[in-house]
């Protein structure tokens, strides 16, 4: 009857050979330390939340069910990453409620592994997805070819954002396989070896997901090794970047998580608050504000320095700290809950293109027969932004442009909406995303 099975930060962890069932969360892991964290042979099972949420952490995560759990089964947040993950034989990551496995683009470093990532259950709208990717770019796919016969993706509807953001097939390129080599000496503790190929794939291919899964890797590398984090500024200030690629993003964020690292607090809550301001998505948003809080309450507790003026989150001690984060996920969750409403539907189908958008996107809906429709738009918080349509259609396909401004013909933030289509027989929601 836990909040939280086990909760670390910044400190060591190996689990094993332990059952978790029955709290809040299972496990949540944050913060990158001097050593691997390990999670093998557990069982996380049948929690109220999620089953193991991890962010800034390198996981050895093998041979461990994570089974029923309420809300995800794994959720990857920013510099999450796995250097095993392996769950095969008779392990498996199964019938969790909203996901089996969801999180940001360079967590998905899962290798070639088989792995079982199954859910019997679809339910339209509450435990819909397989896997979801968090904020995709609309172009960088990632890799999960090795679990293509053990993951069932016949129907793309159990893809989050789209089934394209995840690469299936049998060929593997020339990246991946430098990446899997490096992955391998990491594994084995030969970094010497492992960093000069993560530093040439970043090179050769900076638009890939393997560049920024080794900006990544590197900077674990440095937590595990000298811990010369100025040689890190140094590097990663000379990597160049394009704007809009996963490499660009996860640059910006290797470098606040470095000067967290250097106990530079103050230079992090400068460099989070801009995200705070204009976030991509409600998770980035939701990611910022708890290294923010975490910032604040480091120097609290160091007691030596000025607190920061400009901070939008100021926890009074790390109790405090830690209900500040509670709030932020159940906020977070509240977002995906299951509408009391009925939103399945057999005859209208929905959609809209492109979906992350910016600043227009088209939502097309298909009738069965003429109908009254109204088609609104709306915000996580349930408000109503703007209503597209309340007329009739006849029979057929339509489509709506939604130009990114509410009811006064304002420019809405980046973030999670979702617009919903009523017939006067049966209402249908979609969710989309709008990054500026």
């Amino acid at each position: 009857d836990n909040a939280m099975g086990l909760q670390v930060y910044d400190s060591p962890a190996s689990i094993t050979n332990t059952i978790i069932t029955g709290n809040g969360n299972g496990i949540n892991m944050n913060y990158a330390c001097d050593e691997l964290s390990i999670i093998e042979y557990c069982e996380i099972n049948e929690n109220e939340g999620s089953g193991l949420i991890f962010r800034d952490r390198d996981i050895r995560f093998r041979y461990t069910n994570v089974r029923n759990n309420t809300r995800y089964g794994i959720i990857g947040y920013k510099l999450g990453s796995f250097q095993y993950f392996i769950v095969n034989g008779n392990y498996e990551v199964s019938n969790n409620g909203w996901a089996e496995y969801a999180g940001y683009e360079d967590s998905y470093t899962w290798g070639d592994e088989a792995n079982n990532i199954i859910d019997e259950g679809y339910v339209h709208n509450v435990d819909k997805y397989i896997l979801k990717l968090f904020g995709w770019n609309g172009i960088d796919q990632v890799d999960v070819s090795g679990s293509r016969y053990t993951i069932d993706h016949s129907n793309e509807e159990r893809f989050f954002p789209d089934i394209d953001a995840f690469y299936w097939g049998e060929e593997v390129p020339h990246r991946k396989e430098m990446f899997n080599t490096a992955s391998e000496d990491m594994k084995n503790g030969d970094y010497a070896s492992a960093r000069p190929i993560f530093e040439q794939i970043i090179t050769e291919y900076p638009e890939s997901v393997e560049a920024a899964s080794s900006l990544q890797k590197i900077y674990f590398i440095v937590n595990y090794t000298d811990k010369d984090f100025d040689a890190l500024l140094q590097y990663i200030d000379n990597v160049s970047t394009i704007e809009g690629t996963t490499l660009y993003r996860v640059k910006k964020d290797v470098i606040t998580k470095t000067y967290m690292q250097m106990k530079e607090y103050d230079i992090a809550i400068s460099r989070l608050e801009p995200v705070i301001a204009n976030p991509a998505d409600e998770i980035e948003l939701t990611d910022a504000l708890k290294d923010e809080a975490y910032c604040y309450v480091k120097l609290i507790e160091e007691g030596d320095r000025a607190l920061p003026e400009i901070c939008s989150v100021k926890p009074k001690n790390f109790r405090e700290f830690q209900q500040i984060v509670t709030d932020l996920e159940n906020k977070l969750y509240e977002t995906e809950e299951p509408s009391d409403e009925e939103v399945v539907s057999a005859n209208v189908t929905l959609s809209n293109y492109p979906n992350p958008f910016n600043p227009t996107t088209t939502i097309k809906f298909s009738l069965p027969e003429e109908s009254d429709i109204k088609l609104s738009v709306y915000n996580v918080k349930g408000q109503k932004v703007k209503q597209l349509a309340n007329n009739q259609f006849a029979k057929g396909q339509h489509t709506v442009i939604w130009n990114g401004k509410d009811s006064n013909d304002k420019s809405v933030a980046s973030g999670i909406y979702f617009y919903k289509i009523s017939t006067g027989k049966e209402t249908t929601m979609r969710k989309m995303l709008l990054i500026k």
